[in-house]
């Protein structure tokens, strides 16, 4: 069990290692990425095991917990959120000024509709939860993001405010109750509110996992972990 604990955390510094100075353009710390990844089948060397320390354990207590563990995790989550949105950046960035506004943030979203007033009441709706999205993703108020900030804004588990306002928006579109609290139905429910009149195991299975207090409904900070 701890040798595969420590293949597991060992995995985790080489690829932060390979994924983040691969997007920085540093060679040599990439190259020291991909040598961990290729001695993954080999025994932890004393060194590797030390770097695992420095790596995981902040407060220098000599142990590494789990909250070390996940802290971490969350760091090579925002890794691999950032990897290619320079790439997005030149696409969704139409007046070319380097960063993303809510303007173009909203146009690429295609949160615009012409002639259905249905469509149009859903898409504004949406629109103000993009809207506040932005917002929360925009930690210096300067109304536009930057590729960090864009981060935050797509990959919204990655910021707790950012997962905060998403979270909101879908206990709003779905709490046909308005106790702000979600069951099974209307957890998967679609748009219009509709759901099937029975539920399938898996979907009972779901809810269920994400239901940790066994109250029957989701709150907030239960549906985090489905967003």
């Amino acid at each position: 069990m701890a040798m595969a604990l420590g293949h597991f955390l060992c995995f985790l510094v080489a690829f932060l290692t390979l994924d983040t100075a691969s997007a920085n353009g540093q060679d040599e710390d990439a190259e020291d990425g991909q040598d961990h990844i290729r001695g993954m089948d080999a025994p932890m060397t004393r060194e590797q095991l030390r770097a695992l320390h420095v790596k995981f354990d902040k407060n220098s207590d000599g142990t590494i917990s789990l909250r070390e563990v996940m802290d971490f995790a969350q760091q090579m989550n925002k890794a691999m959120a950032v990897k290619g949105l320079h790439a997005h950046l030149e696409v969704f960035d139409a007046n070319k000024d380097g960063g993303l506004s809510l303007q173009e943030h909203l146009n690429v979203s295609g949160l615009y509709a012409e002639g259905d007033p249905e469509a149009t009441k859903a898409h504004e709706k949406n629109r103000v939860i993009e809207a506040n999205k932005f917002k929360a993703a925009d930690s210096n108020g300067d109304e536009i993001l930057s590729l960090q900030e864009m981060t935050a804004l797509l990959y919204p588990e990655t910021h707790p405010g950012v997962l905060d306002v998403a979270v909101s928006g879908v206990v709003h579109e779905k709490d046909r109750d308005g106790d702000g609290l979600l069951t099974a139905k209307e957890f998967w429910a679609f748009e219009d509110g509709e759901t099937e009149q029975e539920l399938s195991q898996e979907e009972i299975q779901d809810f269920e996992q994400l239901d940790q207090d066994k109250s029957g409904t989701l709150d907030q900070n239960e549906l985090k972990a489905w967003e």
